[in-house]
């Protein structure tokens, strides 16, 4: 009876401990503005109103605001992800997680055609109206790992309908403006099955140098045969890697249960450093190749794949000092951006937008008003919709 009451007097101190240690936490620890691992915004303390109290709308947003800001939030929601791993659960938040540190997402299922209607429309309108000023006009599709990579998994998981997806873009896109180039289907033609896994991030959704200096070694072997305003340079390359902790965009969604040390840093650049001598400038302001490209690599303990290569930044402008023709505006996504300034050696001046961080940015406005020789898209396989497709911001 005796040892009953202790046991139970032990349990009420340790949640009143508990309940006290909140508490204090909430009131003398600072709110997190984001998740670091989610890549989102944290909720934060809601005001309370007469109003907002009685029709519950405050209870709701402290709830939210309670659990994003709980003490030690993200090890728990590990330790739930571990725990759901060995009871063998397929997917743990929407994705699977390999033995050997690939993490692969689960497969998506939904296949709605009117976005890509509305893209390669929008596509072929803007290749349509920019061929009139006489630019040359390249779209080079990139092979994003959901529809590059092949690793083992369970038999009862479906493939999805990437690959349906991507045909159904391709045959909508009108080649008789553009040159239109798949890079998925010179890769399977080039490259072992493992030569291509070894191209990929295994914690990421990108490709990683190895992938991404291929991918621009195939681009300028089309545009050494196609293009007038490229101009072949020769040069020594260095791949130099470094010894940091990755978190890679898919692992932070399961709160990086795969070790970080699971994804090598590498990148490849010129032996005679001559990117540093492009002139840069970001948003309209005097930059520099160093500021731009692999950023927090010498500065960070923890790298993110934009530290390793360049972010995804609204408008760049590289002058290359060593040409004197090209000019070329480059529209790319997140895949582009390990070989911006590889691309750039190539030409005089090149203009780099990411149409995703450019809300009123109008691409036609910019054809217009600037005389590019050349046009180059940049975009992933997996990236067939939405704000990249966006051209025309302004009222026709």
């Amino acid at each position: 009876m005796i040892i009953r009451k202790i046991n139970k007097l032990s349990l009420i101190i340790l949640f009143l401990f508990f309940i006290f240690s909140t508490g204090l936490y909430f009131i003398f620890s600072p709110d997190l503005d984001e998740s670091h691992v989610e890549y989102r915004t944290l909720a934060q303390q809601p005001d309370m109103t007469v109003d907002s109290f009685a029709n519950g709308e405050y209870i709701k947003d402290y709830e939210e605001y309670f659990t994003d800001q709980f003490p030690g939030r993200n090890i728990w929601l590990k330790l739930y992800l571990n725990l759901e791993k060995l009871t063998g659960k397929t997917f743990l938040n929407g994705y699977l997680v390999k033995e050997d540190g690939w993490i692969i997402p689960e497969p998506n299922d939904t296949f709605t055609k009117h976005p890509l209607n509305l893209a390669t429309s929008n596509l072929n309108e803007f290749a349509d109206f920019a061929s009139k000023t006489g630019a040359e006009i390249y779209f080079f599709l990139l092979p994003h790992k959901v529809n590059t990579v092949e690793v083992d998994t369970p038999s009862y998981i479906n493939k999805g309908v990437n690959e349906e997806k991507r045909n159904y873009f391709i045959s909508n896109v009108s080649k008789e403006n553009l040159k239109f180039v798949n890079l998925g289907d010179i890769f399977k033609e080039k490259f072992s099955q493992d030569e291509i896994n070894q191209m990929y991030f295994k914690t990421d959704h990108h490709w990683n140098i190895t992938g991404a200096f291929n991918g621009y070694k195939e681009i300028t072997n089309f545009l050494s045969d196609n293009s007038q305003y490229f101009t072949e340079v020769e040069n020594e390359y260095i791949t130099k890697c470094y010894n940091k902790n990755f978190e890679g965009s898919y692992n932070r969604q399961v709160y990086n249960i795969v070790d970080l040390k699971t994804d090598r840093i590498c990148e490849t650049l010129p032996k005679d450093n001559k990117f540093s001598e492009f002139k840069v400038s970001v948003n309209g302001n005097k930059s520099s190749f160093e500021e731009v490209y692999g950023s927090g690599i010498e500065t960070k303990s923890k790298l993110i794949y934009a530290d390793v290569f360049t972010f995804d930044l609204r408008k760049i402008n590289i002058t290359n000092p060593n040409l004197k023709k090209g000019n070329i505006l480059i529209v790319k996504d997140s895949y582009g951006s390990p070989i911006i300034f590889h691309l750039a050696q190539h030409y005089n001046k090149t203009t780099v937008v990411d149409l995703r961080h450019s809300k009123k940015q109008d691409l036609v406005t910019m054809v217009k008003e600037n005389e590019y020789d050349s046009i180059m898209f940049l975009y992933n396989d997996a990236a067939l919709q939405g704000d990249l497709y966006e051209f025309r911001k302004a009222p026709k």
